[in-house]
């Protein structure tokens, strides 16, 4: 949820770019497949899973009468979907492979964006309408594996992120629906080990599916073991 937020000119270097870029462990993390999705709500332009195998991009990316992604900056109609994915993948990537904060990450994934366009100036401006109109359009459908971190850093903008934690709950299901205690009886099957679980760090401990208060040692019938699903 990063390209579009807090968006000031990025400090990372072109050098230090190229060299964040071919670590083992970015180059490792970038080659994994992955898919986008245009069909959420997204609080900014655009954000990723928390499994980091979609990208999620606002349905309400483009100009006025054009396709999703197609955009005018000045009198150029540009499609900004590939820059913004690229933002989307890298940010995750640094965070989680190297350990950088959101902020530092932040840069690097602006960086590689500034580097897609050709002029980073002009993109910025352009894109700004859209991303004030996510910041107050109404959120109905937002993912709810969605990787919120950069709503959680400081300063944390409280009525965005209940609004965001309210659109996806309304998604999910009542606890007692699916069976959920928490306490589990069953061997290795409980929510800290669910493919379903939102750890601390993401704005847990919570679920994608149930929207009642969990705990790591609870279960439900929607049980999925880590890894084993692909993203929706």
């Amino acid at each position: 949820m990063s390209a579009g937020h807090h968006r000031n000119r990025s400090k990372i270097s072109p050098e230090e770019l190229d060299r964040l870029l071919s670590l083992a462990p970015v180059r490792r993390a970038l080659a994994q497949p992955y898919k986008v999705d245009i069909r959420h709500d997204v609080p900014y332009v655009g954000s990723s899973s928390i499994d980091r195998r979609t990208v999620y991009l606002d349905r309400h990316l483009h100009s006025a009468g054009q396709r999703h992604g197609m955009v005018w900056i000045g009198a150029k109609l540009t499609n900004v979907r590939p820059s913004i994915v690229r933002h989307e993948r890298i940010e995750p990537v640094i965070e989680n492979e190297l350990g950088w904060p959101y902020p530092r990450a932040h840069l690097v994934a602006t960086a590689l964006e500034e580097r897609m366009v050709d002029d980073p100036a002009a993109y910025e401006r352009a894109l700004r309408p859209f991303i004030k109109a996510d910041e107050h359009e109404s959120l109905v459908k937002v993912p709810t594996d969605l990787d919120i971190r950069p709503v959680l850093a400081a300063p944390v903008d409280k009525t965005l992120l209940n609004r965001i934690i309210k659109a996806q709950d309304a998604q999910k299901k009542p606890g007692p629906s699916v069976g959920y205690v928490k306490k589990s009886t069953h061997v290795r099957q409980r929510c800290g080990i669910c493919t379903m679980f939102i750890p601390p760090e993401y704005g847990g401990v919570r679920c994608t599916a149930v929207y009642d208060d969990i705990v790591d040692g609870g279960y439900c019938r929607l049980f999925e073991a880590a890894g084993k699903r692909q993203a929706a």
